[in-house]
Parts: structure tokens; sequence; C-alpha cells
């Protein structure tokens, strides 16, 4: 009799066949081998991002920098130490901030809106690149390429950085700065003195902005020229206030730093040589520290965190900072310092003897026609015009 198939197994079927070889109620034990230890792996570090690593390394080399007394030397506009210009897009075209009895306020025209965030490198580059081209009478700054204003300040060099130094170089030439002087002069309350400054920072710029790098020959022509009103070149040559470049690009990413340790360096040197021994400086209030700088911060707990947060920057690259918030954080107590020492000056793509300017045409270049897109040229009436 062929064989018969397997019938299916059920549940119930599978239960019996269990029950049978081991009685209900008994457990069945069963010696496993010894499991094998698994190698422990090393807990992976969090990932450095490529921001975080440039931001350390540039505050190492402003400390080193300081440490070795080999700093670069960098300048600041007066006034520009004095107010502080705004850290995010300004919605309007007036802008005001105050210092005690100074007041200022910047217009500009709609399409370009006031100056703002990175846009205050530019006037600490002018006031540096001027002073390296000899302060001449002419205010004209002639240079190597527009990259070099970028490398001086560490920033990348790509087209989106061409781009947004274009930008910026339009709205500051737009801008129109007022000054008012409104402080009390005699002290007996009989009258009142009202000074107006009003100028422009830029008459004109002619540059080359090629973001994929194809003009001819950039670096030997020397053909980028950028020309100082006249009574900001005269300004720059009364007064410009000192700095510490590599603290500048440290902090070039943060502008409530960056304007804290520029105001920090020059009331501090003030205090050094005016021989006092401190002062306590507002931070709230009409007359404030906050009333100076750029933020648009209005709740009061916000700006306490924005403010410690920005000192802390500016002790931890200014290693040597004698200033610091009370606990309260209502006043910052300035003392006597000096930050720089034996500091040089030296930018990228500029000096007081560039080589002679050569026409385009000696070397082959193409026509102005073909070149009109890669070059920037602008040309305003200057406020200070009598």
């Amino acid at each position: 009799m062929p064989d018969q198939p397997d019938e299916p197994k059920t549940p119930a079927t599978l239960l019996a066949e269990a029950s049978a070889e081991s009685p209900l109620g008994q457990l069945s034990l069963r010696v496993l081998p010894p499991a094998k230890a698994q190698p422990e792996v090393p807990a992976q570090k969090p990932a450095v991002s490529t921001r975080m690593r440039n931001k350390v390394l540039r505050f190492t080399d402003a400390i080193e920098a300081r440490r070795d007394e080999t700093q670069l030397l960098a300048f600041s506009p007066e006034d520009f130490i004095r107010f502080g210009l705004p850290y995010k897009r300004f919605p309007g075209t007036e802008y005001e901030r105050r210092n005690g009895g100074m007041r200022y306020r910047i217009t500009s025209v709609p399409e370009y809106g006031v100056p703002f965030g990175q846009d205050r490198l530019l006037p600490i580059w002018l006031a540096s690149a001027y002073a390296v081209c000899g302060q001449p009478e002419s205010g004209v700054i002639q240079f190597r390429s527009v990259r070099d204003i970028l490398l001086a300040f560490g920033l990348p060099t790509g087209g989106s950085k061409h781009l947004a130094l274009k930008e910026s170089l339009l709205r500051l030439t737009h801008a129109t700065l007022f000054v008012y002087d409104e402080r009390q002069r005699d002290g007996k309350g009989s009258g009142e003195r009202y000074v107006l400054r009003r100028y422009n920072l830029i008459d004109a710029v002619d540059l080359w902005f090629d973001k994929q790098g194809k003009q001819p020959n950039q670096y030997s022509l020397w053909q980028n020229f950028i020309t100082l009103s006249r009574s900001f070149a005269e300004s720059l040559r009364q007064k410009v206030m000192p700095l510490d470049l590599n603290t500048v690009r440290a902090l070039k990413n943060n502008p409530m730093a960056l304007d804290l340790y520029i105001w920090q360096a020059h009331r501090s040197w003030e205090l050094h040589q005016k021989r006092l021994s401190s002062v306590g400086v507002p931070v709230f209030g009409a007359e404030g520290l906050l009333a100076q700088l750029g933020t648009q911060v209005v709740a009061e707990k916000k700006a306490r965190q924005l403010i410690r947060t920005s000192q802390a920057l500016v002790e931890g690259v200014w290693r040597d900072c004698p200033n610091h918030l009370t606990r309260d954080g209502n006043r910052l107590v300035l003392r006597p310092a000096e930050d720089l020492k034996d500091a040089r000056l030296d930018l990228p793509g500029v000096t007081s003897r560039p080589p002679v300017t050569r026409l385009l045409a000696a070397v082959g270049a193409p026509s102005d026609t073909l070149l009109a897109d890669k070059r920037l040229q602008v040309r305003r009436p200057p406020a200070d015009t009598p």
C-alpha cells in the first residue's frame, strides 16, 4: 500500500506532540554556550562643522598674535566707533542712534536701503586702506582686486561673496550720514550750541566684479579705484581709532560683539591716555550702551542675554580685556588699557606705490562694451559740495 501523505499538523496536534516529549509543568533547560564578547566601539565624537573650526582658528590667531606681539593694525573712522549700524536688514530708509549728546542719522535710497550687518567692515577697510595709501589729498584708493577686500577680513572669495560685497558697496555709497552734536558747551544753561555735519563716505566707485575670474589679468592691471568724499577723507586724516585686525576677523560674524570690541578698545585707550582709573557706563536707558548699538531688540530680558553673550565673545578673544559687566547686567565697567602694542599695518593688495595703471587695449583686452557687465562704476554728487 503506497505511503499516504502526511496530514497537515494543526496547532492542537503540535501541542499533543510537545506534551508527549516533556510532561506538562516541567521546564526544559538547555545550556547555551557563552556569548562571545563584543568589542567595545569607541563613542564617536560629534562632527565639528567647518564654520565652527574656522571660528576657533580665527580666535586662536588673535590670541596668539597678542601673546607674540605680532598684531596686525587696522583703523576705524571715529563716527563709526560711537554708533553701530543695524545688525539686520533695516526696513526703512532712515536709521538713527544716540550716544549721549551725539545723535547719528543715516539716510539712504529705497533701491539699496540702509547699510547693515557685515557692511560695517567696509568703513574699517576704507580707513585702513586710505592709511596704507599714504592718505592722499585726492582721496583715491587704488588697489589690486576686489578679492583683496574679502581676504583682508578672512571672508570666502566665492562668487556669492563678490555679489554681497558689491551690494554692500552700493548701500554704503548711496548712504548719507548726519551727525548732530547736541552737547551742552558752557555748563551755565544760558544757551545751546547746535552743530551738524553731513557727508557721504564714497564719491565714486570703479571696480572689477567677475565672479568667474575671467577678467583680463586683473592682478597686474590694478584698475580698481574707490574715491572717498572730501569730508570723509579729511576726517580720516584728523583722527582714526587703531584696532587689532585679527580680532575684527574673529568677530566679523557677530556684529554686536564687534561693535562692543571697537567701542571698548577706544574707551579703554582714552582712559589710559587721561590716566583715569575706571568708569561705569549704563547699559539701558535713553543714553545707555544699547541706545548706540545696532540692536533692535526691545525686550529687556533678551537684550541682557545678547549683551552678555557678546561681551563673553569679546573677552574670549581679547584675553586681557579689563572691562566687565556687573552681576546684574545694568552697567559695563571700563578700565584703562592698550589693546595694541607693536602692530604693523599690512593689507593684501594695497600699497602706497601701486604699479602704473596700464590701458586695457595695450594688453589685448576686450572692448569696453564687452566688459561693461563685469565692472561696477558708480559716481554720485558728494554731499559736501559747496
